[in-house]
């Protein structure tokens, strides 16, 4: 069984211009660069023949290129114990409707998908001990965050494996956007 996601991958110049503020948190564990990406949708547990059917369906999903725009910073959950830190992606039209298709091509293909609401954000670190005074001047430090638009031209599968430094990605399949 495979553990699989759907996302955009984000193009090098991009990772090194989220590089750059991913610095200055003591206890942070940073997302390695090769592993920075944009969820579109967590799928979980699949077998082979449901990966096959999984990349059969999001082959199908039509969409155009679209920009996408990074910018700002946040965490989640919202508390005083945060697990995620993130840089925030502008939740524009074309971003919002990839997300919608690929959701109808995964339940075409028979997946059981969670109703978690879609907040567009890409993953660069995991607070490990950070003290909340420094988390909350780093968020403070960085909410005029903004990079150069990045031109989306695909989305990938990908197959995630646990261990204990972190999750290790693989790219599964990737799928052009067209008109």
């Amino acid at each position: 069984m495979d553990r699989l996601f759907v996302a955009i991958p984000i193009d090098q110049s991009h990772r090194q211009g989220l590089a750059r503020i991913c610095t200055g948190l003591p206890g942070m564990r940073w997302t390695p660069d090769e592993q920075i990406h944009l969820t579109l949708r967590f799928i979980g547990q699949a077998t082979d023949e449901q990966t096959e059917a999984i990349a059969e369906a999001l082959a199908r999903v039509s969409h155009p290129p679209f920009d996408l725009i990074i910018q700002g910073c946040g965490v989640f959950p919202y508390d005083k114990s945060p697990r995620v830190l993130w840089a925030g992606a502008v939740a524009s039209d074309e971003l919002m409707e990839l997300e919608k298709k690929v959701n109808r091509a995964l339940r075409r293909a028979g997946c059981k998908l969670s109703r978690q609401r879609f907040h567009p954000h890409i993953t660069i670190g995991r607070p490990r001990k950070t003290p909340a005074r420094l988390m909350a001047r780093y968020l403070e430090s960085q909410a005029l965050f903004t990079l150069p638009p990045m031109a989306v031209k695909k989305f990938c599968l990908y197959t995630s494996i646990l261990s204990p430094a972190g999750a290790r990605h693989y790219l599964s399949a990737e799928f052009d956007l067209g008109g």
